[in-house]
């Protein structure tokens, strides 16, 4: 239950989030998730009615997005958009938190292959924005959010964790970005701080 309720970025408040001290054994990174959902439920959840809100995807993540190679440019491969798959949790939402979570994810692809990730985070912004451009509001909000998805994926990933036999393929599906993720996570709160 506190995994599924924790994916639906509405729920990450410091009362849903009380079980932070049992699934994150780490003691730093604990203090790291439970200051980002203090600081996501006091600048993020009290401007949720100044928020635009659509139907979502709300889990495009890598493994979720299908991308043709478009062109290789100074050794460089690009890349666009051209598909997306497993639609279990679209929902209506709000628009920014699609954006924080595509944004938080693929960070966490670009730590874990040695990409630049800010430039990563740059383009796939600038990807959205050519379609919706999100609003002073929005932006405002934007890198909290995209913590807050951290932390409510290492939270769900650590929960769903300790339900399950760690050697599944399920579990291995979960953990694919997990150390990207904690390393992402603590490199934006250092930014913060």
């Amino acid at each position: 239950m506190f995994q599924k309720n924790l994916w639906r970025m509405e729920s990450i408040t410091t009362r849903n989030t009380a079980p932070i001290p049992c699934l994150v054994k780490d003691l730093n990174l604990r203090r790291i998730c439970s200051r980002v959902v203090e600081k996501f439920e006091s600048t993020v959840l009290t401007k949720l009615d100044q928020l635009r809100s659509g139907v979502i995807h709300d889990d495009l993540n890598p493994a979720n997005a299908v991308v043709e190679k478009v062109e290789t440019i100074n050794g460089a491969d690009l890349y666009k958009l051209s598909g997306l798959i497993d639609f279990m949790e679209m929902k209506k939402s709000k628009l920014v938190f699609e954006v924080a979570t595509m944004i938080a994810f693929w960070m966490c692809l670009a730590q874990k292959k040695k990409f630049n990730r800010k430039l990563v985070t740059k383009q796939v912004l600038e990807g959205y924005e050519r379609h919706l451009c999100l609003s002073d509001t929005e932006k405002q909000c934007l890198n909290s959010s995209v913590m807050a998805r951290l932390v409510s994926y290492i939270c769900s990933a650590t929960s769903n964790l300790n339900n399950r036999d760690s050697e599944t393929q399920d579990s291995n599906y979960v953990l694919r970005l997990f150390d990207s993720t904690c390393c992402i996570l603590r490199s934006l709160w250092a930014d913060e701080d």
